[in-house]
């Protein structure tokens, strides 16, 4: 039996350090974490995953094509998915754009661990509606 979409999130970071903190934070409470740390590692990780992918958090910076790229090669899988983007500097207006229309959350870094916990459900739980 596979567990729920909403309780598996793929982790994306090119920064060690952080995909491991982050990895950590979410499954203190419980969630299945798939991590990857550039971007054609999260689209194989998505596609061959076990569980389905519930929400991702990905930071924007992941290379080689850049967040906004994987995060639309993302969508276009799974148009229903949660999305949670990280970065240290601000969005632009095509980020913002893509965000707000699949109802997803900005988290910027440095962040609170309660700050990260509260995207993932928030996107996590508009998904399932």
């Amino acid at each position: 039996m596979t567990e729920p979409a909403a309780s598996t999130v793929l982790v994306v970071d090119d920064e060690p350090t952080l995909l491991q903190l982050m990895t950590r934070i979410l499954r203190r409470v419980g969630y299945t974490v798939l991590t990857a740390d550039d971007g054609d590692q999260a689209l194989e990780v998505f596609d061959k995953s076990e569980h389905p992918v519930g929400a991702v958090l990905l930071d924007l910076r992941v290379r080689p094509q850049g967040g906004l790229a994987i995060l639309q090669a993302l969508l276009s899988r799974s148009p229903a998915l949660g999305v949670v983007v990280t970065s240290g500097s601000a969005l632009d207006a095509d980020t913002r754009e893509l965000l707000r229309s699949h109802g997803g959350e900005f988290v910027r870094k440095p962040f609170a661990p309660e700050s990260l916990l509260r995207a993932v459900a928030t996107v996590l739980e508009r998904a399932s509606d």
